[in-house]
């Protein structure tokens, strides 16, 4: 066999130590078989030939001893006949018992004397006897045979025949020799035969050799063979070059050799499979092996003899692993910090691989899933299910990322709101998707917050009814399609005569109860298709659709005057309060809801001015409250011009209090009117008025300039850290030159815009036009703190704060009052709040009052409160002596 290897020299040599072994056992065997043979072959050649030589010996005394020896002559004739006649006997002769020969073969010989010593023996003990004696170099056997004669049987001497064993010597070489020939023959027979049954058996060892030499010569991972004492027996070329690359010498490495050194270990578990990873120092650099060590052969207790280990250099690869492990414990913190569970979807077979969070989402356990995309499908909501399978396909057509928001049904049975996110990880060669990952968010309190604040900016949280936003919306669009069908439309202007007495008399409680009882009644007259809001405070607004018959619309009217002359019950007491009603018509008397809403708020003035429980239809004629209007502006307008010198308008501030630090950090510049002859002067009153006219941008240029002044003067005494808020109107938001007046003032007066904060009311968002919009992002920009006044009574909605850059939210008073003891109003503020900071929005409470409102709001993470709680509106002196406090 061909035998190429030079790594396995005890196999090398197999062949020819098979061959030796079993050819020394062969001729070992044979040698001793030969010895055996030869020597049982001789004694018995020399047994039978004794016995032979007896017989013969025996048989010629028996002759001469029947002559007698009567006739010498005979005798002698007879034993020289016999000598003569075979060629082996040598000489035949009788001696007697003094030595004389009596008769000899040899003639000559007669009469001699020989030593009778010889014959000792035989004489005395009267039996033959045989010798072996040598002569001339030639061997020959002596039979000397007690010679007895007479009657009387007497030993008288004895016969001496001497036989040549030259012949039988030589027969007996010959047999030896042919003995040995044959057995020399049986020897090679035996070697070659040897020779092929060691090749044979020797075969598989050698096959074995060189696949384990390939392997070792090949394989990339380190392999090492040693015995039980450490002694490195065989090694692969990668074992070689990992350590001899290093400067060592590979078959003496005592790291590696450690890992190996497997033969001593007591544990009872020695003749199993073994794995560990090891760091050896390689050139002043850590290596990391992942070794895997197991024995190849027990001794008689079951230890190790052979062991063998294979190692791997993983020092990179478990590098990566770290890093990988540890950007997957990142990202498992990510995906857990932000709620999302993770999904792998395989495209081709359908399986569906799903995270602990996914699961806990769905309050689902392993038993329960089937990990195949129908865990996915079968949980969507019916309604959801197509919309959400066409945004995937198309985000897999596209080859784009998706993020689609879905319904899943909880275990539990109810839906929750999922944010699902994704896209194709894996394609094969021809652009198929192979596999799909992505997470799952729950949003289902992020849907209810926007559900909540949908409801909030559409809808007033007291009566469920719609709000002025959402009326406004639907106004427009049936006005639309009233312009289209030529119908009419009917504007009932609702105001409940007496509610400020109601809330003065029984409380704010009383006067909410009061106003979800008013809408409940008018909604049990009015027909579906018939549009109620709330508009604000006591007021409200009825849509009449096709209102083509104005004694319909009478009808109406007083239906609903005379139900609310019935009495309402409320804890047990008896509330009477009326309403007064205007009515407005599409197209008549307005083309658009603003029109609409001014004249039949005009003809709810001209009721409540006749005596209350009254509707009026707004007529041309009904200027009554326009004069007063006019009256109102007129004088204000002549406190305004005169101002210096009157001093009937002046500012006062309200502050507005950190919670977190309890310091007054900003405060809200409210305008004082006190007309010399009514008094005090609400500016409910004069500030509508005054928007309704050009009035408004005059008297907000002074306000706003009596601010920075009083700014100016608190700065120069070392107020720094102080923001004032002024309230800008609608018309002075769509006033062209606002910017520049603005900015000019602050020069005036050195001011930073830190200094200054804006404050929007409702009718600069609703009402605002394109200069509207563009000023706000100017003073945006500028550096202004920009709040939104009166958030969540109707007039703001979460359009505004998209459109528009808000830095704060103020909360109206109305969800304040009840928040500490009515889980609605506390839910909404809770809600705004956390709009808000998700926003990055601030949030001012408005009109806090009590303890248990401050509490509430501070456990709700509300910024900043503003009302009587901490301060009312003082005059600037006032306030000037409480930002010196030491608290402040």
């Amino acid at each position: 066999m061909p035998n190429n290897t030079n790594a396995f020299p005890s196999i090398e040599r197999i062949d020819s130590r098979l061959i030796w072994s079993f050819g020394l056992l062969i001729l070992v065997v044979i040698s001793i078989f030969t010895s055996f043979a030869g020597f049982y072959y001789q004694n018995v050649m020399e047994k039978e030939e004794q016995r032979l030589a007896l017989l013969s010996s025996h048989l010629l005394n028996t002759a001469i001893t029947r002559t007698s020896f009567s006739g010498k002559y005979h005798t002698r004739l007879l034993i020289e006949e016999i000598a003569n006649s075979f060629e082996d006997i040598n000489y035949i002769e009788i001696v007697d018992v003094n030595g004389l020969i009596i008769g000899h073969s040899d003639v000559s010989k007669n009469g001699q004397k020989v030593d009778v010593e010889i014959a000792s023996s035989i004489i005395n003990e009267e039996k033959p006897f045989l010798v072996h004696n040598v002569n001339n170099n030639v061997g020959a056997i002596e039979i000397l045979l007690p010679y007895r004669s007479g009657y009387q049987n007497e030993l008288i001497g004895f016969v001496r025949v001497s036989i040549s064993t030259q012949v039988i010597n030589s027969d007996t070489y010959n047999g030896l020799v042919y003995l040995m020939v044959l057995v020399l023959s049986l020897l090679i027979i035996s070697l070659f035969l040897v020779s092929k049954l060691s090749h044979y058996f020797a075969k598989p060892v050698f096959f074995m050799a060189d696949i384990l030499k390939g392997i070792l010569d090949h394989a990339p991972v380190l392999i090492a063979i040693q015995d039980r004492h450490g002694q490195l027996l065989q090694n692969s070329q990668s074992y070689q070059h990992f350590f001899s690359d290093s400067g060592a010498k590979f078959e003496h490495n005592q790291n590696f050799s450690q890992i190996l050194n497997w033969g001593n270990n007591d544990d009872g578990q020695s003749n199993v499979l073994r794995e560990n990873l090891m760091d050896i120092p390689i050139n002043h650099e850590l290596k990391t092996l992942r070794a895997l060590h197991f024995p190849i052969s027990l001794d008689r207790q079951g230890k190790p003899s052979l062991i063998c280990c294979i190692a791997e250099d993983i020092t990179e690869k478990h590098q990566i692993e770290q890093k990988l492990e540890s950007s997957e414990k990142q990202m498992q913190m990510v995906l857990q910090g932000a709620s999302l569970g993770f999904w792998d979807w395989d495209f081709l077979t359908g399986a569906h691989d799903v995270d602990l969070i996914w699961k806990q989402q769905l309050g689902i356990s392993g038993p329960e899933l089937e990990y195949s995309i129908n865990d996915w499908d079968k949980r969507i909501h019916p309604e959801d299910r197509q919309a959400t399978i066409d945004v995937v396909q198309d985000a897999i057509a596209k080859k784009i990322n998706y993020t689609v928001e879905f319904r899943m049904k909880h275990s539990s049975g109810h839906w929750i709101w999922i944010q699902g996110s994704g896209a194709v990880v894996e394609w094969d060669e021809k652009g198929k998707p192979l596999r799909l990952c992505g997470t799952h968010q729950d949003i289902s309190h992020r849907k209810r917050s926007e559900e909540e604040l949908l409801f909030l900016a559409n809808y007033d949280h007291l009566t469920h009814l719609p709000n002025r936003n959402l009326l406004q919306e639907e106004i427009k669009l049936l006005l639309n399609h009233k312009c289209l069908s030529n119908n009419q439309l009917a504007l009932f202007f609702i105001d409940l005569d007496n509610f400020k007495m109601v809330n003065d008399t029984y409380g704010h409680d009383f006067g909410d109860l009061l106003l979800i009882n008013v809408a409940g009644k008018i909604k049990r007259i009015i027909r579906d298709e018939d549009v109620l809001a709330r508009f604000g405070g006591d007021e409200f607004v009825l849509v009449i659709n096709d209102a083509n018959n104005l004694d319909s619309l009478s009808v109406i009217a007083q239906k609903i005057i005379n139900i609310m002359k019935e009495p309402v019950i409320l804890k047990k007491q008896a509330i009477y309060s009326g309403v007064s009603i205007g009515i407005s018509v599409f197209p008549h008397d307005g083309d658009n809801f603003s029109l609409l809403l001014r004249n039949a708020d005009t003809a709810m003035y001209k009721a409540k001015g006749a005596g209350r429980n009254q509707f009026c239809f707004y007529t041309s004629q009904m200027n009554d409250e326009i004069q007063h209007h006019l009256n109102i502006a007129s004088r204000l307008q002549k406190a305004l011009e005169n101002n210096e010198n009157t001093n009937e308008l002046y500012m006062v501030y309200q502050p507005q209090v950190d919670l977190q630090t309890g310091k007054i950090k900003s405060c809200e510049a409210l305008l004082r009117w006190e007309d010399p002859a009514k008094g005090i002067i609400s500016p409910a009153e004069f500030i509508p008025i005054a928007e309704k006219s050009s009035l408004i941008i005059d008297l907000g240029d002074w306000v706003f300039d009596q601010v920075c002044k009083q700014r100016k003067e608190w700065r120069d005494i070392g107020i720094d850290d102080l923001r004032v808020d002024v309230n800008l109107s609608s018309r002075q938001f769509s006033d062209t030159a606002a910017v520049n007046k603005v900015r000019a003032i602050m020069k005036k007066y050195q001011l930073e815009t830190n200094d200054i904060g804006i404050e929007l009311t409702e009718s600069a968002l609703i009402d605002g036009d394109e200069y509207t919009t563009t000023s706000i992002y100017e003073f945006r920009e500028m550096g202004f703190e920009i709040s939104l006044d009166d958030f969540g009574t109707g007039y703001s909605s979460l359009s505004y704060i998209k459109r528009f850059p808000i830095s704060n939210i103020k909360i109206d008073r109305a969800f304040i009052i009840d928040a500490p003891h009515k889980t609605d109003d506390a839910a909404i503020v809770r809600a705004i709040v956390a709009m808000a900071e998700s926003l990055e929005l601030n949030v001012i409470a408005e009109g806090v009052e009590t303890e248990a409102q401050y509490q509430f709001l501070l456990q709700s993470g509300c910024q900043y409160i503003q009302g009587y709680y901490f301060y009312k509106p003082m005059l600037a002196n006032e306030l000037l002596k409480v930002l010196n406090e030491p608290s402040n």
